[in-house]
């Protein structure tokens, strides 16, 4: 398992012909590879540094121990991932019952309780992504996202900037991510 100590990770996985999902976005204090850690098998998915990174590494037969002779730190671990598990339910929902637009203004939204800085006309999500990325996160292609991004700085609700997003108009984007429920 691994802790972020600075920096962004984001998680991913491939498919055979080699299109990207973006299963998260990580930042500081943020763990990945829990699942490992606890059964013992390989990764379910790859970790990709989005920016200079420090992680610190927690080795499976060093932690172990510790879990078994410190329940109460075994019970943060499985509450931490029925957390985690949550959000790939909410992921998958949208994936299959939302049209692109509720999808990608979820993912937007999503982005801004650990992403999302105050900004002179908005919030800025601070966290560089570009279009590919965008799509990865909500299983859409990165002409759709182009599309949509390019509607909603039409009608002022985003501008996209060189990777960056800032939200200008939050709640119409929460109308827009609840219209597609």
């Amino acid at each position: 398992m691994m802790a972020v100590i600075r920096g962004r990770v984001k998680i991913c996985a491939r498919s055979v012909d080699g299109k990207e999902l973006v299963l998260n976005i990580l930042r500081k204090d943020d763990i990945f590879g829990e699942i490992a850690l606890l059964d013992g098998e390989p990764r379910t998915a790859d970790a990709v540094a989005l920016e200079e990174t420090d992680l610190l590494v927690l080795e499976r037969s060093k932690f172990v121990p510790i879990l078994t002779e410190n329940p109460e730190i075994a019970l943060k671990l499985l509450s931490f991932i029925c957390k985690r598990l949550r959000l790939t339910n909410e992921y998958l929902e949208d994936a299959l019952f939302l049209e692109a637009p509720a999808r990608l203004a979820r993912c937007l939204l999503r982005l801004v309780p650990n992403h999302g800085k105050p900004a002179q006309n908005g919030i800025l999500l601070d966290v560089k992504l570009s279009q590919q990325q965008l799509a990865g996160l909500v299983g859409l292609s990165r002409e759709r996202v182009n599309k949509q991004l390019k509607e909603w700085e039409r009608d002022g609700l985003i501008s996209f900037e060189k990777g960056f997003v800032t939200l200008h108009d939050q709640s119409e984007l929460e109308q827009v991510a609840s219209a597609g429920a």
